[in-house]
């Protein structure tokens, strides 16, 4: 039950955020956006390995129909430092849980990522 919540509550986000802001900056930023790309697609692999490991189905996203360019790039940062500050609060309540080692090490490796992403902001 608890991996069945987990899985509701942080694998479509998790993978969203992923796919937005890979896009996002993709089309943005292109020089500064490789490094935050290569980011994305590793946390979206830790995130593929944990439901591998629980044999969860990955969610089916079609990314296209949560995108939208932004008008610039101020304001693509703007809605990256969101999402980051979004993610470390749910890596926060997530880790508060009585979770699985890998899957704590996991959160905790997540949130550190988003916590240095906003600081690079």
């Amino acid at each position: 039950m608890l991996l069945n919540n987990i899985s509701k509550t942080i694998g479509t986000t998790l993978l969203l955020f992923g796919l937005i802001g890979t896009n996002v900056f993709a089309d943005t930023i292109t020089e500064y956006s490789t490094n935050i790309i290569k980011a994305e697609e590793n946390h979206i692999e830790i995130v593929k390995t944990l439901y591998n490991a629980y044999n969860i189905p990955l969610p089916n996203i079609n990314d296209k129909i949560f995108i939208k360019l932004p008008d610039s790039i101020n304001y693509a940062l703007d809605e990256d430092i969101k999402t980051e500050i979004a993610n470390i609060a749910m890596y926060d309540s997530l880790l508060k849980e009585d979770l699985p080692t890998n899957i704590s090490l996991a959160f905790e490796t997540l949130k550190r990522d988003s916590e240095s992403h906003f600081i690079n902001f």
